[in-house]
């Protein structure tokens, strides 16, 4: 099972839409545009916004550029993490091939982070099956996790040209 940035992607602009749930801004009035106007209008039953007022549901706000640029900076700042976590688990795995376990603070003193920081990462690897944790919440690197971290490292097809 290969693992893409676009399932990062996807997943990150999932969870994004469910925490950003837009909440509807109040309508405001449309000003008459000349005095010609200024006779008192009919208004539409309070259930139905006037044609003026109505929102158009059919075009989605475009999101602006800077959003884009933010995300494409998030995922890559979490690729690199991935990849960092993978690398740590990799090296104790081949000093230790039975075991090569990591404990969660050992990983977060060896890499200098804080546990809130790599949590989201962190479920993502365990939910793709790159990493696995034991009962004693270790982790350690999968076969599936080696063969991540060889291609996004460009290993893989180094190996794969020369056969």
């Amino acid at each position: 099972m290969a693992i893409e940035t676009a399932d990062l992607a996807s997943l990150i602009r999932k969870v994004r839409d469910a925490q950003a749930k837009p909440t509807p801004e109040p309508e405001k009035p449309v000003p008459s545009k000349s005095a010609k106007e200024s006779k008192p209008r009919a208004q539409a039953p309070a259930s139905e916004p006037s044609p003026e007022t109505k929102p158009d549901a059919q075009a989605p706000a475009p999101e602006p550029a800077v959003d884009i640029q933010d995300l494409h900076a998030e995922l890559h700042a979490d690729e690199l993490l991935l990849e960092r976590i993978l690398g740590l688990l990799y090296r104790a795995k081949k000093r230790n091939p039975l075991s090569g376990a990591v404990s969660i603070l050992d990983m977060e003193k060896a890499l200098g982070l804080e546990r809130e920081a790599a949590t989201f990462v962190m479920d993502y690897m365990k939910s793709t099956k790159v990493i696995q944790m034991d009962d004693k919440s270790r982790m350690s690197i999968t076969v599936i996790g080696i063969d991540y971290l060889r291609r996004s490292l460009g290993v893989a097809k180094v190996a794969a040209a020369e056969s």
